[in-house]
């Protein structure tokens, strides 16, 4: 991992360095949903179950996503569907192989999720051997509530989770109980894998999940956090075109992606004797660039900054003043798109 300053960690990509910015252009939607099977000591216990040596890990489809207010909606055929509150982590900038210590970095809010689960198909996956993936990742199965920046939450492993059905107390806990804290599982989980802007890691369950009907109402809510109501129906849910924008965070003007593409030129001295360009490449490597495979008399690099175009193009410059002192450099240029 190589970095321009402290505050720019660079992630190593084909003929690229990459930063992401949330600001700007285009709708945000995660690309992912991470979560986290058996955390909770009491529901590892409920489930005569052994406490897991690392981290259980699967995925929802972001197109399960809902927002308060909507519908639980249980396919015809499916049964014994059960609620399972837990803590959301949402992503606020590109995470990948983060340290315990920097991990709550990474974290912009939280918020209130419930993994709605078909427990008899997932039951029947796991003796089969098969994956989670349809069990936990139909339409409608991730509630969440409206997240909540970070940093107006208390202390994130102490937390008072609550779910009631039809005002009946189902499943109440406590963050303390998690088996992996927080930020244990954001630097497990960015170890294999890199985590986007918008993404959402939700922590795990304590114990009390039990089945919900149609005509039921699901209240998920973690103190200091929020509240997501939903009510259970059956039959279809109605096909939406831009599913995965469905809940209204990922909807909201704040919340948009832009990239700015800064293409930087570098011209080599003719007659100058650096014909595998080593040189070249050795300074280049000093720079922060990553990846270098071949020098030509004009290299072209593409970095995807963090910062608005005219701020990104400053830097770019100011990075690229340096190449001037190799003596197998003419000049470079910089422009961005």
């Amino acid at each position: 991992m190589a970095h321009l300053t402290d505050s720019y960690a660079l992630v190593s990509v084909p003929s690229a360095i990459r930063f992401i910015h949330v600001m700007g252009s285009e709708v945000m939607s995660p690309s992912k949903i991470v979560c986290i099977g058996w955390n909770y000591r009491s529901h590892v216990r409920e489930l005569e179950s052994e406490l897991p040596k690392e981290p259980t890990v699967f995925l929802k489809p972001p197109s399960c996503l809902i927002g308060d207010g909507e519908g639980i909606v249980i396919p015809a055929g499916v049964t014994n569907v059960q609620h399972e509150v837990e803590l959301a982590l949402i992503f606020g900038r590109r995470c990948k192989n983060v340290s315990e210590e920097d991990a709550l970095l990474c974290i912009s809010e939280v918020a209130v999720f419930n993994d709605v689960s078909a427990r008899d198909m997932q039951t029947a996956a796991r003796k089969a051997g098969n994956t989670w993936d349809l069990s936990k990742g139909m339409d409608t199965f991730g509630p969440m509530s409206d997240p909540v920046p970070v940093g107006s939450v208390g202390d994130l492993q102490d937390l008072e989770l609550t779910l009631t059905v039809n005002g009946e107390v189902r499943q109440r806990g406590n963050t303390c109980d998690m088996i992996f804290t927080v930020p244990e599982l954001i630097s497990y989980v960015t170890s294999f894998m890199t985590m986007e802007p918008g993404d959402i890691l939700i922590t795990g369950t304590p114990e009390g999940v039990s089945e919900i009907r149609p005509g039921d109402v699901v209240r998920a809510e973690i103190e200091g956090v929020g509240v997501v109501t939903n009510p259970v129906v059956s039959g279809a849910r109605p096909c939406r075109r831009h599913a995965v924008q469905a809940h209204p965070y990922y909807a909201r003007a704040s919340w948009k992606v832009i990239m700015t593409v800064v293409e930087i030129r570098i011209e080599l001295k003719k007659g100058v004797a650096d014909p595998e360009g080593k040189n070249t490449r050795k300074t280049l490597e000093s720079l922060g660039f990553e990846g270098i495979t071949d020098v030509r008399t004009v290299k072209l690099f593409e970095v995807e900054s963090e910062l608005p175009a005219d701020e990104a193009k400053a830097q770019a410059e100011e990075m690229c003043r340096k190449l001037l002192a190799n003596p197998v450099i003419q000049n470079f240029r910089v422009s961005v798109r």
